[in-house]
């Protein structure tokens, strides 16, 4: 029998009810009303302070777990699922209270609705109205349920000293990417080039990589042993710092999209309330990059970089949990560890993720509603409408995530209704039907959210028109004579081309469909250079890193083909062994089509994929572990358990070690979470200085009316400092450069002397050209990292 902590049940507990409250005692029999009260009356008072950091920190735990608890029990869902579902469902009620509130707040008078008071009031009356819906129903307790405000679970909890190892982990990263940053903000003043992959040995940020490794290993191991809540911890403390050491390495923002997020962040603070007409512009109609951080700010005082850098990855943080939760419902605690360990160990985890502010919440909200979706509650009303709520916050949290869950929740309905028609049993469908529910509402909900309410479908027409113009687009950058296999391998990734090409490209271009630029005379005397070729991806990436990823990728698809066609699977099992061929079929189009990978990035969706997956990545090495019979004899379990375990943490190690730079010789090139230069670095690394050097240009009067260059990273620099995209050119070509314009050049061009920019799908590296900007522009504007020049 389960213990009080532990995140799930086990199997075949027995649940028993209490006794039921007497109203006239329902403070003293209920201490969960007592405290939930307790930590409303808390958030009202602690929003006055909201300038001290402490304050702050209390502020933003509150609120991101105290209403999901409430809005969980209020559906009286399952007590096993309050624990994973608490951050999700707290998203949902601060999504709704904030959409509500924007929505009726102008039409009372309400001009800025996102402010303090206003939030704080709305959320305070939808929790309170959830707590009387929970004082006022009958309490149920189960023995393996999460007795989260139960006064003796508390008091047991907070006496679990073995939770404040893994909490260790996660601060050594942050205090390592803050010490990281110190050096390099030391060394941006400095001239010349740095190697790309330079690590920092021995430095915290290793010592925190290497503490990561040993917390997912050392989960594999002790997982027979340890108890649900401690493999849970764990897992949060290794997936925030993998997270923490990217989002934190940076001065100003980490990241590639979450410039533009960031921009839309600071716009919804500033006015205190959110435009919902936002024509072709995906990004300002997401509420988990407009609305949702406004209501954080208001409540707790926290900066919008803050909550992109710190906030945002730790609620992105819980997603592993989540994913360990939902494979708990049909595997055992190591093997259901493995698999939410594997996506930690995902190489885009933790280096893109912590960019991408509006997925993390569109993660996080996905993970809960195939959490939901499988496991068994008493009231099917209550776990419909959980479902319903789940996907429309991903709805309007992130659309690449809503039209890639139509298709893995679509491909598992279908397959369910297919294998209940050939076998005629209705029956079967069990709750496969949440499924088709959960379809219908991402569908409906996406279109009128994105068509109706916001009009910002241009995403979907775009890909529309990419069909329409290239097809299907087999294997794009397959080269003459790859064969099929090869061609896979190389996958939708862009080519590179050599200076030369590309300056042949950009002037193509300039001469079809920008006749207006006019170069300076002996412009054409300045070719560009190449800078040298990018590390190579080694050997042991591509056999280790690519073919245990593969092995992986079979793992699930054998496991979704048996539990899908095999009588004695449960309708919960096929529905999950027909997402997992629906994911895997899905990735694999993804990987073959250049069209529907331009339409959504492949290693976003694998992610996606992944928390489907790993069910049956962890199903079948629970299957290989499985004591079984040869020649009638029965072969040593223990012996097999040990050899199925030695092959996970070979699989979680080896991935990790790859992919977090440990190895950097082996990776082709360290990541920015250990490397002081490079791709990585370059293309994440913001300075406050190239900041500041973007805002200068951006309030010069004429820079507004002509045309800017930067190039591919550089762009994003000037979008966070000026908020423009529109007459910011990318192509940093002597050749192309207009004779009035402006060139930004950031500390890539600076230091390292080399610019990335693309065009016509292909990527190419070359030598910034400094001697020709030195001989006709010049320099108006310079702080050691950014330098801007003009005629």
């Amino acid at each position: 029998m389960t213990t009080y902590v532990d995140l799930v049940p086990r199997p075949n507990a027995h649940h028993r009810d209490e006794e039921p409250t007497q109203p006239g005692d329902l403070l003293s029999a209920r201490p969960d009303v007592v405290l939930a009260a307790a930590g409303l009356a808390a958030i009202a008072a602690l929003v006055p302070l909201r300038g001290v950091w402490v304050a702050q920190a209390v502020l933003l735990v509150l609120v991101l777990t105290l209403p999901g608890v409430l809005l969980v029990r209020a559906l009286r869902l399952p007590p096993a699922l309050t624990v994973p579902l608490t951050v999700p469902a707290s998203l949902l009620v601060l999504l709704g209270t904030g959409l509500g509130l924007n929505t009726v707040g102008p039409l009372v008078g309400v001009a800025a609705p996102l402010r303090p008071g206003p939030v704080l009031v709305a959320l305070e009356a939808v929790c309170l109205v959830l707590l009387v819906v929970v004082a006022t129903r009958r309490h149920v307790r189960t023995a393996d349920s999460v007795r989260s405000f139960a006064r003796h679970s508390w008091a047991r909890l907070l006496g679990r000293w073995d939770l404040l190892a893994p909490a260790v982990v996660p601060l050594v990263a942050l205090l390592g990417a803050l010490r990281l940053n110190a050096a390099d903000s030391l060394g941006a003043t400095t001239s010349g080039p740095v190697a790309a992959g330079t690590v920092v040995t021995g430095s915290l940020a290793v010592v925190g990589a290497v503490l990561v490794l040993g917390a997912l290993v050392g989960g594999l191991v002790v997982a027979g042993r340890a108890d649900d809540v401690f493999l849970g911890a764990t897992l949060y403390a290794a997936g925030l710092a993998v997270l923490w050491s990217f989002s934190l390495r940076a001065e100003s923002i980490y990241g590639y999209d979450v410039m533009t997020e960031f921009r839309k962040m600071l716009e919804t603070i500033d006015a205190g309330w959110w435009n919902s007409f936002r024509p072709g512009d995906a990004y300002g109609a997401m509420l988990s990059v407009t609305v949702l951080p406004a209501q954080l700010h208001a409540l707790s005082g926290v900066s919008a970089e803050i909550l992109v850098k710190v906030v945002f990855p730790a609620v992105f943080a819980t997603t592993p949990v989540i994913v360990y939760a939902l494979c708990r419902r049909f595997l055992a605690p190591r093997w259901a560890f493995l698999g939410a360990a594997l996506l930690v160990v995902q190489p885009n985890f933790g280096q893109q993720m912590p960019g991408l502010a509006k997925q993390e919440i569109g993660f996080v909200l996905f993970a809960a509603l195939l959490l939901v979706l499988v496991w068994r509650s008493g009231s099917r009303i209550s776990q419909a409408a959980m479902v319903v709520a789940l996907a429309l916050g991903v709805v309007v949290t992130h659309y690449s995530s809503t039209y890639f869950g139509i298709v893995v929740l679509g491909g598992g309905f279908v397959v369910a209704l297919l294998a209940s028609a050939v076998r005629r049993r209705w029956r079967q469908l069990g709750t496969a039907w949440l499924a088709g529910l959960a379809v219908v509402t991402l569908v409906l909900g996406a279109g009128l959210w994105n068509s109706t309410i916001t009009h910002s479908s241009s995403n979907v027409s775009d890909a529309a028109l990419g069909f329409e113009v290239s097809g299907f687009d087999l294997l794009p950058n397959r080269a003459l004579g790859d064969d099929l296999l090869t061609g896979y391998i190389k996958g939708n990734t862009t080519p590179q081309v050599s200076a030369p090409e590309y300056e042949r490209l950009v002037t193509e271009l300039y001469a079809a469909d920008r006749r207006y630029v006019l170069p300076v005379p002996d412009a054409g005397s300045y070719p560009i250079a190449d800078a040298g070729s990018a590390p190579a991806a080694s050997i042991p990436q591509l056999l280790v890193g690519f073919g245990l990823q593969q092995v992986a990728y079979l793992m699930a698809a054998v496991a979704g083909l048996v539990l899908t066609l095999r009588r004695r699977s449960s309708p919960t099992e096929r529905l999950v062994g027909a997402m997992i061929l629906g994911s895997v079929a899905a990735l694999a189009m993804l990987r073959l089509s250049g069209t529907l990978a331009q339409a959504y990035n492949q290693d976003r969706a694998l992610l996606q994929a992944l928390m489907v997956l790993v069910v049956g990545v962890g199903w079948s090495a629970q299957a290989l572990a499985r004591p079984g019979r040869r020649s009638g004899a029965e072969l040593d379990p223990s012996g097999r358990l040990k050899v199925v375990t030695a092959g996970a943490v070979v699989m979680i190690g080896a991935l990790f070690a790859l992919n977090s730079s440990l190895l950097p010789a082996a990776s082709g090139g360290g990541r920015i979470n250990l490397a002081g230069g490079g791709e990585d670095f370059q293309r994440f690394y913001t300075y406050r200085a190239e900041v500041t050097a973007a805002r200068w240009l951006g309030d010069q009067p004429s820079s507004k009316r002509q045309v800017v260059y930067a190039d591919r990273y550089g762009t994003l620099r000037f979008l966070l400092g000026t908020g423009r995209q529109v007459g910011v050119f990318p192509e940093i070509v002597p050749a192309v450069i207009d004779k009035s314009a402006w060139i930004y050049g950031t500390s890539a061009n600076i230091r390292e002397g080399e610019v990335r920019s693309q065009t016509s799908g292909q990527m190419a590296t070359y030598r910034f050209p400094r001697e020709f900007l030195d001989a006709h522009y010049d320099v108006v504007y310079t702080n050691g990292t950014s330098t801007v020049w003009h005629r």
